[in-house]
Order: structure tokens, then sequence, then C-alpha cells
């Protein structure tokens, strides 16, 4: 009988390739990113008033936990929302324009262009929203990215209806 079954080298564990490396630190550097691109806004030296700082860093909140699964956010955004069910480009895009606007809003940078794509967005998702409210579809929300397995309903309806409030006082005032 041959010892060799039994003493085989055990092989070496490869080294973690490139992109398992980067998945593991992406939630880590989606934050970083998102935070330090916030500095920035916020030390642009405008006076940022509440409501506007506000709806700035839930934009940009929404945009970093819809980052962390790009792929993910795109797949099932594109179940409701009218524009990503036609468009994957636009699908995968959303994120960064939520970043974008939430930016925006921390620099107080084109208020009017700011508030004016806010309302569009969020009315054009709603839209979506209302259609599976109605249909009683069972649809999982990807407002705040696919790690949560929040439903798509009343609480989505208020949170697009609330920024389109905001996005039309930011528009009046």
């Amino acid at each position: 009988m041959s010892e060799s079954c039994c003493h085989a080298p055990v092989p070496a564990v490869p080294s973690p390739k490139v992109a398992s490396k980067f998945e593991l630190y992406a939630p880590l550097l989606v934050i970083t990113g998102v935070a330090v691109l916030a500095a920035f806004a916020l030390h642009s030296g405008f006076a940022v008033p509440l409501m506007t700082g506000m709806m700035g860093m839930f934009l940009c909140f929404l945009a970093t936990l819809q980052l962390f699964s790009l792929k993910g956010f795109a797949a099932t955004f594109k179940k409701y929302d009218p524009v990503a069910k036609h468009s994957r480009l636009y699908a995968h895009a959303f994120p960064f324009f939520e970043l974008g606007l939430g930016l925006l809003f921390l620099a107080d940078a084109l208020p009017l262009l700011a508030n004016l794509l806010v309302l569009i967005l969020f009315a054009i998702n709603t839209v979506g929203v209302v259609r599976v409210i109605r249909s009683g579809e069972d649809v999982r929300c990807s407002c705040i990215g696919t790690a949560f397995n929040l439903p798509v309903g009343r609480v989505t309806l208020a949170e697009n209806l609330a920024m389109i409030l905001m996005a039309a006082c930011g528009l009046v005032f």
C-alpha cells in the first residue's frame, strides 16, 4: 500500500483575486468616497439651509446604499420604475443621479436645477410605486439598496412624496 495517498501534499490556498478583494472592501470604499464628496460639497463655503442639507444627506445616503450592489439595485429598480423598466442605462445610472443631486444640495449649488430634477425623478418613480401599490404586487424596494428587504408600498410612496414636496418648496421659495 502506498503512503502517498495518506501524505499527499496539501495544496496551497490561492491568494484572493483582486476582484474578491475589491468586493470585500467595496462597502468601506463606497462610504469613504461618498463621505469625501459630501465633505467637499459642504466645504464649498456656502451656508446650507436645514431642508437643503437634509435632502442632500438623504440623497447621498440612499445613493451610498444603492451603490453597494449596483447590479442588484438596477435589477430591482427596473421592476417598478417606469423609465428603468425600459432603460438599463438609466437603472444603473440612477444612484449616481441621486448622489450628484445630494452633493448639489450639500454644496447649495444650482438649487433650481437640483430641485427640478428631484421633482421630476421622484415624480416618475412615484408613478411606478403607485402602480405597484394598486396592483398588490409584492415588489422589493431598491431605494435603500438590496441589503434590506423593504417592500414597495406606502413607506416608499411617503418617501417619494416628501422628496417631491421638499423639492417643490425649494422651487417656490
